[in-house]
């Protein structure tokens, strides 16, 4: 199970909490991946500190000292709306999407790797910085005149019932403007 987990505000904090979501010691602003049987996956997990459920043994920081071993990828400020986008073509290379509501100024779709770190909130939007993963596509705010936006979710069109110039585009929406749009992956990222 892959969850998303906000930074709980603390990006938005003066002090040492700002960075919660580049920390690997909390859970803040991660995508997380468990077990939540405790009777699945035995050979290939271990039971969590609490007892609750269990961690895959691949997790990308399981072996970090220090590290939450539930952590997938870390970086985000509210990534919600997961979804899993099974490309026909390459059905056994399923793509894990969040959509991230960011702070004041970007919204984002992120492909969701394993280990990556999407930079908030040292960065927001499109990086240069090498280190960073980014999205697949994100937009400004100030497009809409507004501080106030909230990309909501989206979805790879591979349907046949449309026209086929929609065939790989992506739609997705914004809750607070309100709008549906579509994002083309062969448009270089603006």
């Amino acid at each position: 199970m892959y969850v998303g987990v906000g930074d709980s505000g603390s990006g938005e904090q003066k002090d040492i909490r700002r960075f919660n979501p580049q920390r690997l010691d909390n859970v803040n602003g991660k995508i997380l991946r468990i077990v939540p049987d405790l009777r699945a996956h035995t050979a290939t997990s271990t039971v969590s500190e609490n007892g609750r459920y269990r961690i895959p043994n691949d997790n990308p920081f399981v072996a970090v000292d220090g590290a939450r071993k539930e952590i997938w990828a870390a970086g985000l400020r509210n990534p919600h709306r997961l979804t899993w986008d099974v490309d026909p073509a390459h059905r056994t290379a399923p793509r894990l999407i969040a959509f991230n509501i960011g702070l004041t100024q970007w919204e984002t779709v992120m492909i969701i790797a394993k280990g990556a770190n999407y930079g908030y909130p040292k960065a927001e939007g499109y990086s240069t910085d090498p280190a960073l993963t980014s999205p697949i596509y994100a937009y400004k705010r100030e497009e809409f005149n507004s501080t106030q936006a909230a990309i909501t979710g989206g979805v790879f069109y591979t349907g046949s019932m449309f026209p086929a110039q929609y065939q790989g585009k992506y739609f997705f929406a914004d809750e607070t403007n309100q709008f549906i749009r579509v994002y083309d992956p062969a448009t270089p990222k603006q």
